[in-house]
C-alpha cells in the first residue's frame, strides 16, 4: 500500500480528530431530533470528495455535510469517531438514513484532475459507496523539507545541497549555490511558483551547475505528485521533472 510519506496517523490531528468518547454521551447511532438543532457548524474539520458521481462531503465538530452535484446539501449528526493505526471512521444520521466516511492514511489522486492528496476516502451510504480522496494537498508538501537529487537530466553531485521548504503559503531553499525564497499557489489542478528571488553569491563547478539546472525549470513548474517511494516530483509544462527525497537538516 502507498503510505503517505510514511506519516503516522497522528497526522490526522490536524483535523482534530477525537476518539468516540469525545463525542456528546446524548450522541447516539441514530437521533429523533431535527439535525436542524445545530445552528452552526463551527471548523471544517475535514473535506472529501469524488468524481462520477461528483460528491463532496464536509466533517465538523458535530455534523457531516454531504452534497451531490444538482441536488441540496444533506445535513447528518456526526455520531462518532474512532481510529485505528491507519484508518478514521467518522458515523453518522439523519431522520432519512445512516452512513459511514472511511478515511485512510494512503496517497490518493483526484480520478481528473491528476491531484495528489493525502487521504483515501469512501462513503457507505445505503445501497452505495462512493470513493474519493480527503485531506489537503498542501500537506504533502508540507510533511517535510525536501533535498533535490535529480534536475531534470542533471543529477545533483555529492557534496551540493539543492533543497526545498514549504512553510505556509511561503517557500525557501538553497541551489546548490544560493538562497532562494518566494511564495507559492496550490489550486485545484496546479502548484505554481511565484517569482522566487535569490542571492547573488557567484559559484562555480557542481554548485553553479545544479543552480542553473534547478532554476531553469522551477519557475516553471505547474503540478507535483508524490510516487510510492514519498519522493516528490515536480513537473513544469514542458515536461521537465525535479525529484526529491525528504530532507532532515543537520542540526
Amino acid at each position: 500500500m502507498n503510505k503517505c510519506l510514511g506519516l503516522p496517523i497522528l497526522a490526522f490531528a490536524g483535523f482534530s480528530l477525537m476518539a468516540c468518547s469525545a463525542m456528546n454521551e446524548n450522541d447516539s447511532a441514530t437521533t429523533n431530533e431535527p439535525v436542524e438543532r445545530f445552528a452552526a457548524p463551527g471548523e471544517q474539520q475535514l473535506r472529501a470528495s469524488g468524481n462520477e458521481p461528483f460528491w463532496s462531503l464536509q466533517v465538523f465538530a458535530e455534523q457531516i455535510h454531504f452534497h451531490r452535484m444538482g441536488e441540496e446539501a444533506e445535513v447528518f449528526a456526526l455520531t462518532s469517531q474512532t481510529q485505528s493505526p491507519e484508518t478514521s471512521r467518522y458515523r453518522f444520521s439523519s431522520n432519512a438514513y445512516a452512513g459511514t466516511l472511511v478515511v485512510q492514511a494512503e496517497t490518493c489522486h483526484d480520478s481528473m484532475t491528476g491531484m495528489p492528496y493525502p487521504y483515501t476516502a469512501s462513503v457507505q451510504i445505503p445501497g452505495e459507496t462512493l470513493h474519493g480522496c480527503a485531506g489537503d494537498p498542501s500537506q504533502l508538501l508540507q510533511v517535510n523539507p525536501w533535498q533535490f537529487y535529480q534536475l531534470d537530466t542533471h543529477a545533483v553531485a555529492d557534496l551540493v545541497l539543492v533543497t526545498l521548504y514549504f512553510d505556509g503559503e511561503r517557500v525557501s531553499g538553497s541551489t546548490g549555490c544560493n538562497r532562494y525564497f518566494g511564495g507559492y499557489e496550490l489550486t485545484g489542478e496546479n502548484l505554481v511558483f511565484g517569482n522566487l528571488g535569490v542571492t547573488k553569491m557567484a559559484c562555480d563547478g557542481p554548485r553553479n551547475e545544479a543552480e542553473q539546472a534547478f532554476l531553469a525549470v522551477i519557475n516553471d513548474v505547474h503540478r507535483f505528485d508524490i510516487d510510492a517511494e514519498g519522493h516528490l516530483i515536480l513537473h513544469s509544462s514542458h515536461g521537465q521533472t525535479l525529484k526529491a527525497k525528504p530532507y532532515t537538516p543537520e542540526k
